[in-house]
């Protein structure tokens, strides 16, 4: 047995009713049914059959491939030839049942639906060509009946609604007889005035629209005015023309404006069924698009209210806002300084939801947390077969990015090799994924962030000049928390009512002394120590009113150096360095910042210390 189409399976029979070779061909073009054996050399006896196979071998090859049963029946020389096929069962001997004066054969089966994963056509096309084809191959008239109950059928049907719009009776007859086998819903329509109220009652995949609805008329015009309509309705809806042979320019005309295709007048069964499937799957894919972007906007909404605290009244908040409403308009480069927990991703957020590139991804990468290791293969992304794992490809942060805006955070933390890199992409906007030759454009935003004095380090050659110039189009410089007292009790406030629903305590207020007790606090960690001391508080306290004994801080570490009799400079370095290095649980990263220091330069002192 033999099926071809664009998905096409293959069913080889070793000649005794076992397929020895199943398997799919793609994007062959036209259906084909050939089924061998049929009969013997043009004649079906007891005895021909019994020698040669005959139908025993198609059976067999059925039953074991397609379908869970087969039972044939052949009328011939006034007898009825029977036999039964079961998956995993012997068949059934070839038996006489009785006499007949009809001259043919009958097929009983029930198809597996597992066939309908591998070929994109129905089982009624199926059925329709085994007759034609094995009628032309061997005289033989073949009725196949389908053993599935009306459910079963429908479920093998795409779940697709189909409208059809033509002022041709007979066409809308034809065209709904055929498309009720293979979808789930159709609808016919005379009157394309309907087309709008139609579209409000029901959701449609494809609508099937004649391009001349007035008698004499056959401009196009009617055709391309209700696309524009439909269009304006769903833009997602798959618009498939049908026209006459003489109108396939006026056709083409449609598909640039907007059709999905057309179909001419008369009509091949097959390439309606192809035309209407692709448009069908079009219309999925949109839908999906669509779905998609809904979720990125629902995520992207979700991440704007954690990072809601963009808080402040103070004079040094109100120059940066005014920055911040002057540089958002613009693709310029900004580069945010600040200490750690003051805000700056916050700051780089409300920049790019205030720009024209709003709508689209906002892409974070820590460069402090990125290992040396991985910084090409995420940056860049890799080829398929870069690498012994790179199985597929695989695009990097920075080709991900593409429309929105990239956030470089902690860019003081990039090493120095690393640092060229990145610069060489900025400048030529296209980078090159790893195992690739081709250029790959990128377009987006650079905003970068980092806690320390890049200035600093560029005359220490721990950063480039050259790239340091390249993402400071803009400078921001966040103030620490202690240098904005006054934007304590708005923040606090802010946390409270934050916190406050989380853990189910509201309606919460501070007593002014206890606002003087957090005034008077260094706040160390800035606005994100603040917003821990906050839900700690909301937490643990039992009363509405805080009090200043409500609000505990963390016990700042211990001054070792006072207690040391060592004076020598190297010495206590090593012994700060060593020390800071062990409350920091070895993470060097945290150490550096700790220190004060750049990740380079720590390096250096503990190699030399041999730390």
């Amino acid at each position: 047995i033999r099926i071809l189409g664009d998905n096409s399976i293959i069913i080889k029979d070793n000649g005794r009713g076992i397929p020895v070779d199943i398997h799919k061909i793609e994007k062959l073009p036209a259906l084909e049914v050939v089924m061998t054996k049929l009969h013997a050399g043009g004649k079906f006896d007891d005895k021909s059959y019994k020698v040669s196979g005959g139908l025993h071998g198609v059976g067999v090859s059925v039953v074991n491939a397609l379908s869970e049963y087969l039972e044939v029946e052949v009328y011939l020389n006034n007898t009825v030839y029977h036999q039964r096929y079961e998956r995993g069962v012997t068949a059934t001997p070839l038996e006489i049942i009785g006499k007949t004066k009809k001259r043919g054969t009958s097929i009983h089966f029930r198809p597996d639906e597992k066939i309908f994963d591998s070929i994109d056509f129905s089982f009624d096309i199926i059925c329709q060509r085994m007759r034609e084809l094995a009628f032309l191959n061997t005289g033989l008239k073949i009725t196949i009946c389908d053993d599935r109950t009306e459910r079963e059928k429908s479920m093998s049907k795409t779940n697709g609604n189909i409208l059809i719009v033509d002022d041709n009776t007979e066409a809308l007859i034809a065209l709904e007889m055929y498309l009720s086998k293979h979808f789930t819903y159709i609808q016919t329509e005379k009157n394309p005035n309907l087309i709008p109220n139609l579209l409000t009652t029901k959701d449609f995949d494809v609508i099937i629209l004649d391009m001349n609805f007035s008698a004499g008329i056959s401009s196009g015009n009617e055709g391309l005015f209700w696309l524009n309509e439909i269009k304006k309705i769903d833009p997602t809806i798959a618009v498939v023309f049908i026209t006459a042979y003489g109108d396939i320019e006026l056709a083409v005309k449609g598909i640039k404006l907007g059709a999905v295709d057309f179909i001419t007048k008369p009509w091949e069964n097959e390439k309606l069924l192809a035309t209407v499937n692709a448009a069908f799957r079009l219309r999925q894919s949109h839908l999906e698009i669509k779905n998609l972007k809904s979720k990125q906007q629902h995520l992207a909404g979700n991440i704007e209210d954690q990072f809601s605290m963009f808080k402040g009244t103070s004079a040094s908040m109100q120059k940066i806002y005014t920055v911040i409403e002057k540089v958002s308009a613009t693709d310029a480069n900004i580069l945010i300084l600040g200490e750690n927990g003051t805000g700056k991703e916050l700051i780089a957020r409300e920049i790019h939801k205030r720009s024209k590139r709003a709508k689209e991804v906002f892409i974070t990468i820590d460069m402090a947390a990125l290992p040396e290791s991985l910084f090409e293969s995420e940056l860049f992304g890799y080829s398929k077969g870069a690498f012994t794992d790179a199985s597929e490809d695989k695009p990097g942060r920075l080709e991900i990015a593409k429309g929105g805006t990239l956030f470089l955070d902690e860019i003081g933390n990039l090493p120095i090799q690393m640092q060229s890199k990145i610069l060489t992409a900025l400048q030529n906007r296209e980078i090159f994924r790893l195992g690739s030759n081709k250029p790959i454009p990128i377009d987006f935003r650079l905003i970068a962030a980092t806690n320390k004095s890049l200035y600093n380090m560029v005359e220490e050659n721990e950063f480039r000049e050259d790239l340091l110039y390249r993402i400071n189009t803009i400078q921001i410089e966040l103030p620490p928390l202690r240098d904005r007292l006054e934007d304590i009790e708005e923040l606090s406030y802010f946390f409270l009512e934050k916190y406050g629903i989380k853990y189910n305590k509201k309606d919460l207020k501070v007593k002014s002394s206890a606002f003087d007790k957090l005034k008077k606090y260094p706040w160390p960690g800035n606005i994100r120590e603040l917003e821990h001391v906050i839900e700690k508080t909301v937490i643990l306290v039992d009363n509405k009113l805080l009090n200043p004994d409500d609000f505990q801080f963390h016990t700042p570490l211990k001054n070792n150096l006072s207690k040391r009799k060592v004076f020598s400079l190297e010495e206590n370095e090593k012994i700060i360095i060593r020390d800071a290095m062990r409350e920091c649980n070895g993470n060097l990263s945290d150490t550096a910042d700790r220190l004060g220091i750049t990740r380079a330069t720590l390096y250096r002192k503990i190699k030399k210390y041999d730390l």
